[in-house]
């Protein structure tokens, strides 16, 4: 497929995107994705792709059937430079999802004690619709975390090193791990799960990770999502990942946490959760994998939004919400997007502001989508509704990797 029509296909527009003639283009120049193969499910036999398919996929000739998770999986191994096994997802509220029904099935049948800061909606959703015998308790910020893990016995915790709300709290995720290592006992097995998907992996400490978790019963779990920041804003498919941590040197602990590796690849494929061929064949392309290419552009999109964050000036505006406003030495305190709630806090404002907004833009030449999500080469900007009940409303600026209209955005922005 060629570069031109798969732009034309996608959300990004061919005719604003010149200026993105950047890394990325040179990056998918060479890359398989774009060979006029691509769309066979054999793709042509040559020497330059047999090497590359004996390295990636394991074989020297390729049908969609005898790709297998093992091989994409052992590349974000080197990705992430670390050798603990790695599972690949549907999305990563799917690997959420998938690691916590698979600790109910196997670890805990009377009681289940679910512990979580508020963050990601949907996350929290989740948690809510457990039934018995899942007790779960969200928590508003550090201390009523800490306070929770050293007096009651918590089966399994979430944490999220910047809480996805809108007070985007940072969390010292290495001060909370040990105080759960310290305060847990060795009974049973624990697990805890970091959703780290707003900062990448590039920011987080894994080896740090290792060392604080002592107790062997404890389980960690480093999860993100692979399409917001790891697909350089093309969404070519969705995909979510977990890394699965345990410093067990007792054979019975060991082999529990072989049953739950074993448990979590059956129900990835009994709940639907798994990557199905099309996805697959997407995820061995080596370009996916280039850790230069990939923190370049993490980066560029967590230091534009910072700097959208701190130029934002405009009367109506009661909270403009961004990590980059607390002074703190934590690598993962980043966000790409910000977040702004009005004065005026009734939906009808939030719309009205963003329908001004669109009004004043008159065209696409600035560079702005309405739309969700974030990670992209273009901004978007969107209404988020983190309250049904009562119709409670921000607005969310997920501002891209291109700089060139950066200052017409704050602009705007700061007169609307």
């Amino acid at each position: 497929m060629k570069l031109k029509k798969l732009i034309s296909n996608s959300n990004v527009k061919k005719e604003k995107i010149r200026s993105s003639v950047d890394f990325r283009k040179k990056l998918l120049k060479d890359s398989l994705f774009f060979d006029s193969y691509f769309k066979y499910k054999s793709p042509r036999y040559d020497i330059e792709n047999n090497f590359f398919q004996k390295n990636i996929l394991g074989d020297t000739f390729v049908y969609e059937r005898n790709i297998t998770y093992e091989n994409i999986e052992s590349q974000y191994n080197k990705l992430l430079k670390i050798t603990d096994k790695i599972f690949l997802f549907n999305s990563g509220m799917a690997a959420i999802i998938i690691l916590i029904k698979t600790y109910i099935e196997g670890y805990n049948k009377t009681k289940l004690n679910i512990l979580s800061t508020l963050g990601y909606f949907e996350t929290d959703k989740f948690f809510r619709k457990l039934s018995f015998p899942v007790v779960y308790t969200s928590v508003n910020n550090e201390v009523e975390l800490v306070n929770e893990i050293i007096s009651n016995e918590i089966d399994i915790l979430f944490i999220e090193p910047v809480t996805y709300s809108l007070n985007m709290n940072i969390l010292d995720i290495y001060h909370i791990i040990k105080v759960f290592n310290d305060s847990t006992d060795n009974k049973r097995m624990r697990l805890i799960i970091i959703d780290i998907t707003l900062a990448s992996h590039f920011n987080i400490d894994i080896d740090k990770i290792r060392k604080i978790l002592i107790k062997e019963n404890i389980i960690c779990a480093v999860v993100q999502s692979l399409i917001k920041l790891y697909q350089f804003g093309f969404e070519l498919t969705s995909a979510g990942m977990a890394v699965l941590i345990c410093n067990s040197s007792n054979s019975n602990i060991k082999n529990e946490f072989e049953k739950y590796e074993n448990t979590i690849i059956e129900n990835r494929m009994l709940y639907s959760t798994n990557l199905n061929l099309s996805s697959l064949r997407i995820l061995t392309n080596k370009f996916l994998f280039d850790e230069i290419y990939l923190n370049t552009y993490i980066r560029r999109i967590h230091e534009n939004n910072s700097y959208v964050a701190k130029n934002i000036s405009n009367k109506k505006y009661k909270k403009i919400v961004h990590p980059s406003f607390i002074d703190t030495a934590y690598t993962y305190a980043q966000a790409p997007f910000v977040l702004i709630q009005l004065k005026n806090d009734i939906e009808s404002e939030y719309d009205s502001v963003i329908k001004k907004f669109f009004d004043t833009l008159g065209n696409d030449d600035i560079f702005v989508d309405y739309g969700s999500s974030f990670g992209f080469y273009k901004t978007r900007i969107e209404k988020i509704i983190y309250d049904i009940n009562y119709r409670k409303c921000f607005l969310k600026i997920s501002v891209g990797y291109c700089k060139k209209y950066i200052n017409d955005i704050i602009q705007l922005l700061n007169s609307i």
